[in-house]
């Protein structure tokens, strides 16, 4: 979800945008860093399971769809860390730049952060 945060003139300065992501969408990014799609194609159709059993009404994610996409994110992190032929990227790297990139904040995320520490 993108939210213009401020229009001062539409000539003088560009709008800013925040990104706050979803676990869906760090999912999605996460796959996007693959040099290897045809690879990422059985994780890209769990996601689509997934997402599938979302209801258009509910507006936080179960725990299972959390856990599931948790499990999920961990499979694809692990195959980025240990087996991406064109890319070395490490475990706090890539937890590093998903924070940043979605502006991740504990509290909204926590339920999402916390089934991958367990896992």
């Amino acid at each position: 979800m993108l939210e213009i945060s401020s229009i001062t003139s539409f000539f003088s300065q560009e709008p800013t945008y925040q990104k706050t992501g979803s676990p869906i969408d760090i999912v999605l990014y996460e796959i996007s860093l693959s040099s290897s799609p045809q690879f990422m194609e059985s994780y890209q159709e769990k996601l689509r399971e997934i997402t599938a059993k979302i209801k258009p009404t509910e507006k936080i994610l179960t725990t299972e769809s959390n856990k599931e996409l948790a499990t999920l994110y961990i499979n694809i992190e692990h195959y980025l860390i240990e087996k991406e032929p064109l890319k070395k990227i490490t475990k706090t790297e890539l937890r590093k730049n998903i924070t940043e990139k979605f502006n991740v904040k504990a509290e909204t995320m926590a339920a999402f952060w916390n089934q991958l520490s367990q896992e």
